[in-house]
């Protein structure tokens, strides 16, 4: 047993003798991302009974399961949260071994132990449509994205841990990601720097075609209070978007003005002259 292990359990033996609720100790994987740091920073900030570890690829790595059975046999974190993903355009092989077989990995470990597992997965397994339900999902198709198909291969086999395993889960999906310190640029922040390095000439869309979009800030509140309330929300899946969609070309037409900038511009023509054309520019 480790020194901090040590102290961890009598610290939690003496706040449990004078009647104040143990300090818990979790895991969040992908820690450096949009999504991971501000729950990190919220946690730091707001939650003080809670420690909230966030080690980098180097300490723990989705795609080595050896690691991150020796980080939580060290830690032995009270919840797991996982926010990490590959990149969107990954390909297939990447995207399977982070954002799916590591999401399992830890989803394992919290099983094993116990202890309750959040996963932030993707709007991204979704149909379009409008008021769409948590129950609506695509059906797992090779023609899916390798992003896609990855997490609603994680999503399904979560829930059939949750049935089978007695896996105590929840799935939070998110759509277009948007707020503060994002370094990564992606995302909403990848479409507000195409517009304003002008590498965007064209986007092609339709009339009322529109997008939802999950604000980063609002999230962290939500995980701290599942986390607090898990015969409520275990095996629950959520989706965790603004009140109202935004039209895309509304949105690339407000970024355009308020950078005052002349492109892009809203040009209407026929799809198959507008698909020509994408054809001709790239």
């Amino acid at each position: 047993m480790t020194p901090r292990q040590t102290a961890r359990q009598q610290q939690d033996r003496e706040t449990t003798r004078i009647g104040v609720r143990p300090r818990r100790l979790g895991l969040l994987v992908g820690g450096s991302g949009l999504i991971g740091g501000t729950i990190v920073h919220y946690f730091k900030k707001n939650v003080p009974d809670v420690e909230l570890m966030a080690p980098n690829s180097k300490k723990l790595s989705l795609r080595e399961p050896e690691d991150i059975r020796r980080y939580c046999d060290k830690y032995r974190p009270d919840f797991i949260i996982n926010t990490a993903i590959a990149a969107i355009n990954s390909d297939a092989q990447l995207a399977y071994e982070v954002n799916y077989l590591g999401a399992i990995h830890l989803a394992e470990i919290a099983r094993e132990r116990n202890i309750p597992f959040i996963h932030v997965s993707s709007a991204a397994v979704m149909p379009p449509g409008h008021d769409l339900d948590e129950s609506r999902r695509l059906p797992l198709a090779a023609r899916m994205s390798n992003y896609a198909k990855s997490k609603l291969m994680a999503e399904l086999t979560l829930e059939h841990m949750g049935r089978h395993g007695g896996l105590d889960y929840t799935i939070l999906r998110l759509a277009v990601v948007y707020g503060k310190h994002d370094h990564k640029i992606q995302g909403f922040h990848r479409l507000l720097f195409t517009i304003a390095d002008r590498s965007m000439p064209v986007l092609l869309t339709s009339r009322g075609i529109c997008h939802s979009y999950s604000h980063s800030k609002k999230l962290p509140p939500l995980i701290h209070y599942l986390l607090n309330n898990r015969e409520e929300f275990s095996c629950q899946t959520y989706n965790f978007v603004d009140q109202k969609p935004v039209e895309l070309a509304e949105l690339i037409l407000t970024i355009r003005s308020y950078l005052d900038l002349p492109t892009p511009r809203r040009i209407f023509v026929p799809y198959p002259v507008a698909k020509t054309g994408r054809i001709v520019i790239f």
